[in-house]
């Protein structure tokens, strides 16, 4: 049971860290997100930014101390949250678009938070019943391997990205003659 739980604490660090990061590039996709959901512009202005720390907090506090009851709360905090949105934005009439992972991510809110919600308790409650030890001794190398996994799913996006460019740019350049060639 113990492997399960670090597989699990891993997991939704790696989904927590990744979504944190991807929102501090630029907080103005969440604060339309939040003023969509209907929180007054100053008060999602003061929200937006609070966010990825939050979920930088939880998701570094998983990779070291998945045992402890206030990762877990916070870790249920964050989900609640998550799914609260997305239940508001299926009651609204209009898409919300989902700052999720930040300004890559793409989709709208609605009933994928909602059931990603059950994920997250499911991977509370095994948090609860798996006898893990504190990682101080290898939090770091577990650390950097959830660091690695990150780095390695945003390197595949920028990969994607520049190929799309790449052929956005030949398309350019055989519209527009004048346009440089490399």
């Amino acid at each position: 049971m113990a492997l399960l739980g670090t597989t699990v604490a891993l997991l939704m660090a790696v989904v927590l860290l990744y979504a944190a990061v991807a929102k501090f590039a630029s907080s103005a996709p969440l604060v339309e997100t939040l003023e969509r959901l209907g929180l007054p512009p100053f008060l999602a202005r003061a929200a937006a930014p609070l966010v990825p720390w939050a979920e930088l907090a939880v998701g570094a506090a998983l990779v070291f101390r998945p045992d402890s009851l206030a990762v877990q709360t916070g870790l249920l905090i964050l989900a609640s949250l998550f799914a609260i949105a997305g239940l508001v934005a299926f009651r609204l009439k209009e898409p919300v678009p989902c700052s999720c992972f930040g300004t890559g991510g793409s989709g709208t809110l609605g009933p994928r938070q909602t059931i990603a919600f059950v994920f997250w308790v499911a991977g509370v409650a095994v948090l609860r019943r798996a006898d893990i030890a504190p990682f101080f001794d290898v939090g770091a190398a577990q650390f950097a391997a959830v660091a690695l996994s990150i780095a390695t799913v945003r390197a595949a996006v920028l990969a994607r990205l520049w190929i799309e460019g790449r052929g956005d740019r030949l398309s350019a350049q055989e519209m527009y003659a004048w346009l440089p060639s490399r």
